[in-house]
Protein backbone atom coordinates (compact mmCIF):
# COMPACT_ATOMS: atom_id res chain seq x y z
CA UNK A 1 0.00 0.00 0.00
CA UNK A 2 1.37 3.43 -0.94
CA UNK A 3 0.73 6.64 0.86
CA UNK A 4 0.29 9.93 -0.93
CA UNK A 5 1.48 13.15 0.65
CA UNK A 6 0.37 16.52 -0.47
CA UNK A 7 3.04 19.20 -0.59
CA UNK A 8 1.77 22.75 -0.25
CA UNK A 9 2.34 24.71 -3.46
CA UNK A 10 3.89 27.65 -1.61
CA UNK A 11 6.65 25.45 -0.22
CA UNK A 12 7.88 24.32 -3.63
CA UNK A 13 10.91 26.09 -5.04
CA UNK A 14 11.88 25.67 -8.64
CA UNK A 15 15.45 26.48 -9.48
CA UNK A 16 16.34 26.73 -13.13
CA UNK A 17 19.94 26.88 -14.19
CA UNK A 18 20.72 28.21 -17.64
CA UNK A 19 24.13 27.32 -18.97
CA UNK A 20 25.92 29.86 -21.20
CA UNK A 21 24.93 29.52 -24.84
CA UNK A 22 28.44 30.36 -26.04
CA UNK A 23 31.50 28.72 -24.55
CA UNK A 24 33.47 31.97 -24.15
CA UNK A 25 30.61 34.10 -22.84
CA UNK A 26 31.97 34.06 -19.29
CA UNK A 27 35.16 35.70 -20.58
CA UNK A 28 33.36 38.50 -22.42
CA UNK A 29 34.52 42.04 -21.66
CA UNK A 30 32.30 44.25 -19.51
CA UNK A 31 29.43 46.05 -21.22
CA UNK A 32 30.26 49.49 -22.66
CA UNK A 33 28.32 52.20 -24.41
CA UNK A 34 29.02 53.18 -28.01
CA UNK A 35 30.53 56.45 -26.78
CA UNK A 36 32.94 54.53 -24.52
CA UNK A 37 33.95 52.28 -27.42
CA UNK A 38 34.59 55.28 -29.70
CA UNK A 39 36.64 57.05 -27.01
CA UNK A 40 38.72 53.93 -26.40
CA UNK A 41 39.29 53.48 -30.15
CA UNK A 42 40.38 57.13 -30.51
CA UNK A 43 42.86 56.69 -27.62
CA UNK A 44 44.21 53.44 -29.08
CA UNK A 45 44.58 54.79 -32.64
CA UNK A 46 45.17 58.57 -32.32
CA UNK A 47 46.74 58.85 -35.79
CA UNK A 48 43.82 57.19 -37.60
CA UNK A 49 41.47 59.20 -39.77
CA UNK A 50 38.07 59.88 -38.25
CA UNK A 51 36.20 59.49 -41.53
CA UNK A 52 36.33 57.28 -44.59
CA UNK A 53 36.44 59.32 -47.79
CA UNK A 54 37.27 56.48 -50.16
CA UNK A 55 40.68 57.89 -50.92
CA UNK A 56 43.94 57.33 -49.13
CA UNK A 57 46.82 59.74 -48.59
Amino acid sequence: MTQEHEIPADSLELKVVHLPQLQGSAAAPPARTLVEILQDTARTFPEASASMTGTSR
